[in-house]
C-alpha cells in the first residue's frame, strides 16, 4: 500500500470516529428534549434517506467531476454544517427543525462521498492489491464500530454535547485536509460524449442491466444488506432474550458485531483473494443464513447466555464484510472509471434504503411471528436463494459478458 492510501486511511478514521460521536450524541439529544422515541427514529430516519435517493443520480457527478475534489467538498461542507450545529447549541438556539435540516444537508453530501471512495480507490492503489485495499477501509470501519460508541458515550457524558458537535466538524474537516494530500495514479484520457445528465444516468442503468452476472451479484448485496436489518432488530431482542441484564447484553452483542467486522477486514488485509471474489459473496450469503438458522437451535435449546450469540453475530458480520469486500473489489477491477461513480452510486442508494426498510418490515414481522421462527426462516431462505443465485451465475450457464476494461 502507498502514502497516499494511507492518507486516505488516516483520513476516514477520523471522520468516521467523529461521526459515530456525533450520531450518539444527536440521537440521544432529541430523544431526552422531545422524550419521543419516533422524533428520534425520524431525525435518524433523515441522516440517511435523502442520500438514498440522490445516490441514484449523484454518480453521474462522481464520473463527471474529479473524485479527489469532491471527497475532499463533501468532507469540508459536512464539517461546516456540523460546526453551525455546534454554534446554534452554544448560543441555545438548536431546535428539532434545525437538526432536520442539519441532517438532510449531511446525507446529501453523503450521497456524492460515499460512492466516491470506493470510486478512487482504483486511481490510488493497484489492481491486485484492490482487494486488500477495500479489507483496510473495512478494518477501520469496524474499529470504528467497536470505539465509536463506547467512547462517544463517554465524551458526552464527561464533555457535553457542544465538545461532540465541535469534535465531529473538526474530524470532517481534518478528513477532508488529509485528503488533498492524495496522489492519483494518471489515467489514460479518453474523449467523453457530450450528453444530459439523463443520458447519463441512463447509460450507467442500462450498463448495469445488461450484464446477467452483475445483476446477479448485485442481487446477492441487495438480499444481504435486506437481511442486515433485521439483525438490527434482532439483537436488542435477543438482548432481552438472554439472561442478565438487558443493556448490558446489548452493549456486548452490538461490540461483538463490530469486531466480527474489525477482525475480518484485518484477515483478509493478509490473504489473497485475487479471483476468488465472485465465489466467496455466495458463499458468504449462504453462510450468514446457516449461521442465523444456528441461532434458531440455540434458542430452542433454551441456552440463554449471551456468549454463543456474540459468537453467531461476529461470524454474520464477518461473513457480512467479506461479501461487501468482494463485491467492491469486482466492481473496481472490471468496470471503467468512466461509469464506476454510476455503478457505485446505484450500489449504495440500494444499501442505503434496504436496511432502513428490513428494520421497518421486521419490526411488523416480530409482533406477529416468533422470533426464533422467523430467524429460522430468514436463515433457510438466505441460504436457498444464494445457492440458486450461483447456480444461475455460474460461468458455464450463463452468457459471457464482456466487461470495460
Amino acid at each position: 500500500m502507498n502514502n497516499s492510501f494511507r492518507v486516505l486511511l488516516c483520513g476516514q478514521f477520523i471522520s468516521q470516529i467523529g461521526d459515530k460521536f456525533y450520531l450518539l450524541a444527536i440521537a440521544y439529544m432529541v430523544l431526552k428534549e422531545t422524550h419521543s422515541p419516533a422524533m428520534m427514529g425520524f431525525v435518524l430516519f433523515c441522516s440517511f434517506f435523502p442520500s438514498t435517493v440522490i445516490g441514484m443520480i449523484s454518480g453521474v457527478f462522481v464520473d463527471r467531476i474529479d473524485k479527489k475534489l469532491i471527497i475532499i467538498l463533501a468532507d469540508i461542507i459536512r464539517g461546516i454544517i456540523i460546526l453551525g450545529v455546534g454554534i446554534a447549541f452554544y448560543y441555545d438556539s438548536l431546535d428539532i427543525k434545525l437538526i432536520i435540516f442539519a441532517q438532510i444537508l449531511v446525507s446529501i453530501c453523503s450521497a456524492f462521498f460515499d460512492p466516491a471512495i470506493p470510486a478512487i480507490i482504483p486511481q490510488i492503489v493497484d489492481k491486485e492489491n484492490l482487494a486488500k485495499a477495500n479489507s483496510r477501509t473495512q478494518l477501520v470501519r469496524g474499529i470504528c464500530s467497536v470505539l465509536g460508541p463506547v467512547l462517544g458515550g463517554m465524551a458526552v457524558a464527561m464533555f457535553g454535547y457542544f465538545f461532540i458537535f465541535l469534535f465531529n466538524a473538526a474530524s470532517f474537516i481534518i478528513s477532508g485536509f488529509f485528503e488533498s494530500f492524495i496522489k492519483l495514479k494518471k489515467a489514460q484520457k479518453q474523449v467523453l460524449k457530450k450528453q444530459t445528465i439523463m443520458q447519463d444516468f441512463l447509460d450507467g442503468f442500462f450498463y448495469v442491466w445488461n450484464d446477467t452476472k452483475l445483476i446477479l451479484i448485485l442481487c446477492v448485496i441487495a438480499i444481504l444488506h435486506l437481511f442486515v436489518g433485521s439483525i438490527e432488530v434482532i439483537i436488542p431482542l435477543l438482548a432481552d432474550w438472554v439472561d442478565g441484564n438487558g443493556l448490558k447484553n446489548l452493549g456486548f452483542l452490538q461490540a461483538s458485531f463490530g469486531l466480527g467486522i474489525l477482525l475480518t477486514g484485518l484477515l483478509i488485509g493478509f490473504c489473497n483473494i485475487n479471483d476468488k471474489e465472485e465465489k466467496l459473496i455466495f458463499f458468504s450469503l449462504f453462510c450468514v443464513g446457516i449461521v442465523m438458522m444456528g441461532i434458531m437451535i440455540i434458542m430452542c435449546f433454551q441456552i440463554k447466555v449471551v456468549l454463543p450469540f456474540m459468537l453467531c453475530l461476529s461470524m454474520i458480520s464477518s461473513f457480512i464484510i467479506t461479501a461487501a469486500i468482494c463485491f467492491r473489489t469486482i466492481i473496481q477491477k472490471k468496470v471503467d472509471q468512466n461509469i464506476i461513480g454510476r455503478v457505485f452510486g446505484f450500489i449504495t442508494s440500494i444499501s442505503n434504503g434496504s436496511i432502513p426498510l428490513s428494520i421497518f418490515l421486521y419490526g411488523i414481522l416480530f409482533s406477529y411471528i416468533k422470533m426464533e421462527h422467523l430467524i429460522f426462516g430468514t436463515g433457510f431462505f438466505m441460504s436457498l436463494i444464494s445457492f440458486v443465485l450461483f447456480i444461475k451465475y455460474n460461468p458455464k450457464k450463463t452468457k459471457n459478458i464482456k466487461y470495460l476494461e
